[in-house]
């Protein structure tokens, strides 16, 4: 019996087009198809570098805990920015969304709040549940660890905002 190790992804989030094809979001930005047995990366399928996303210039960290939707004509990925070592520096939860999976994509900024003093909030997923979209994201409060929040998404010009209309 041969012994492999699949391709490391950082942080992936694992995505399953309508197609029935299997991708994985990881790293920064990048995208890479899978087999269909999902047993590693395709070699013959898409793999493309996204890291091209804009920025702003506090964002110094890495864009982590990618996840991806499809609704109506977009792919959505979802994903967390900030500036690490900043003093003050607050989470936020990015969305890059195209029409196309390989992009180009567009971004916007979907929650950037203190939420009771712990530096924001990022990192997670939305889901549709009974018509209705909500989002399953974390809080990292240090020795407690990440507490799981949960919250409601509007869609407004087809992005998906996080929070109530007061952005809360």
């Amino acid at each position: 019996t041969l012994l492999s190790r699949p391709s490391y992804m950082h942080d992936g989030g694992l995505f399953f087009d309508d197609d029935g094809k299997a991708y994985v979001f990881y790293g920064s930005g990048r995208l890479a198809q899978l087999k269909d047995d999902l047993s590693d990366v395709d070699p013959q399928g898409l793999n493309v570098d996204l890291t091209r996303w804009t920025r702003t210039p506090e964002e110094t960290a890495l864009l982590e805990g990618s996840h991806a939707v499809k609704r109506g004509d977009y792919y959505y990925l979802l994903m967390i920015s900030m500036a690490w070592g900043e003093p003050g520096r607050i989470r936020r939860e990015v969305c890059y969304r195209a029409k196309n999976l390989a992009g180009p994509y567009e971004r916007k900024v979907i929650l950037e709040v203190p939420f009771e003093s712990w530096g924001g909030l990022g990192q997670g997923d939305i889901v549709q549940r009974q018509g209705k979209w909500y989002a399953m994201i974390f809080q990292d409060r240090g020795g407690v660890g990440r507490v799981p929040c949960a919250m409601p998404v509007r869609w407004v010009d087809d992005w998906p905002m996080l929070g109530d209309v007061n952005e809360k």
